[in-house]
């Protein structure tokens, strides 16, 4: 008995050690694996999940998010074949989320034992409008087998830094490996809040980081009058704040009888952007009560506008029991 221990674990230690997390670097043996290590039954795994998230300045727009989202998923049983469909969230009102960079590969085991790579064509690329404020983007992974890995990465720019997506570590299938990481200017003041029944730390730290623009002023040319524009370089020192989260062998979510929505028990981190203050000037608040979310609510076209409505039934004469 421990010698079959012994080589279970040694060759779960192998698998781990001869991973590779960079894109693009799938290797036989996550292909060879016939089930997952702490999860037999599992029909698939993310063998590796990593978000980043960080702030770009355009002196045009000003403050954008920038996220890059990279995943590799296991396929063990054709019951796992829907997690080779992956959907993107845009959103959108007057400006607009942008998709950049979208690279996505299926890998599968050739006859002769060799690494067969295929592309996400345009044909597996669909694109949805779902509502007013939201567009997706849906791929289908190419060439689908019990047995093959897939992985993608995608860049989105979003202009939408008050609404963070939250972050997560649990699916209903295991994930082996996740690496969170959340940089914001220092000027950005977020909480953060966490769910779920797998302990995690959010590890932080700061540093230092610089950004240069160009600065177009107005000179007077003396004698003349006329305006010269002159263009000068200028650099911003600021603090960065991180937020980092490294989060191994999280088991997998198991749906339980009138458990509702299993989303609101999964494990996951949200930021919530509490208040804005640049150098001279003041406090802008954006984290608030309850109370004031729900006058908001109200406020709002979509669904406080039926709340005030009073004509929903035309009048009539006469009750309507009688004939």
């Amino acid at each position: 008995m421990r010698l079959i221990f012994t080589v279970f674990f040694l060759t779960v230690l192998n698998l781990v050690s001869a991973q590779n997390y960079k894109f693009g670097k799938v290797s036989e043996e996550e292909l060879l694996q016939k089930a997952h290590p702490a999860n037999p039954d599992a029909n698939a795994s993310i063998l590796y999940r990593e978000v980043t998230s960080e702030f770009q300045y355009s002196q045009s727009s000003g403050w954008y998010l920038v996220l890059e989202y990279f995943e590799r998923v296991k396929i063990y049983k054709k019951e796992g074949f829907d997690w080779a469909n992956i959907t993107i969230d845009l959103y959108k009102d007057s400006r607009k989320d942008v998709l950049k960079g979208l690279r996505a590969y299926t890998y599968n085991l050739d006859d002769k034992g060799k690494v067969k790579t295929i592309r996400l064509g345009k044909d597996g690329i669909f694109e949805q409008e779902t509502t007013k404020y939201l567009s997706q983007t849906k791929l289908t992974m190419p060439d689908i087998k019990e047995g093959s890995v897939i992985e993608y990465r995608y860049r989105v720019e979003s202009p939408f830094i008050f609404n963070i997506d939250e972050l997560r570590f649990q699916e209903t299938i295991p994930v082996d490996k996740v690496n969170i990481t959340f940089k914001t200017p220092e000027y950005f003041i977020y909480k953060s809040h966490q769910r779920g029944g797998v302990p995690y730390k959010v590890n932080t730290d700061a540093k230092d980081r610089s950004l240069r623009f160009n600065q177009t002023t107005q000179e007077m040319k003396a004698f003349t009058g006329t305006g010269i524009p002159e263009t000068t370089m200028r650099e911003v020192k600021f603090k960065e704040d991180w937020y980092m989260v490294d989060l191994e062998n999280v088991p997998a979510m198991k749906k339980e009888a009138f458990a509702g929505n299993i989303d609101n028990y999964t494990t996951a981190l949200q930021f919530e952007l509490s208040y804005v203050q640049f150098p001279g000037s003041g406090v802008e608040t954006y984290a608030t009560t309850w109370e004031a979310v729900s006058n908001k609510i109200y406020k709002t076209d979509s669904f406080g506008a039926e709340l005030g409505r009073t004509n929903y039934f035309e009048k009539t004469s006469m009750p309507y029991w009688k004939e």
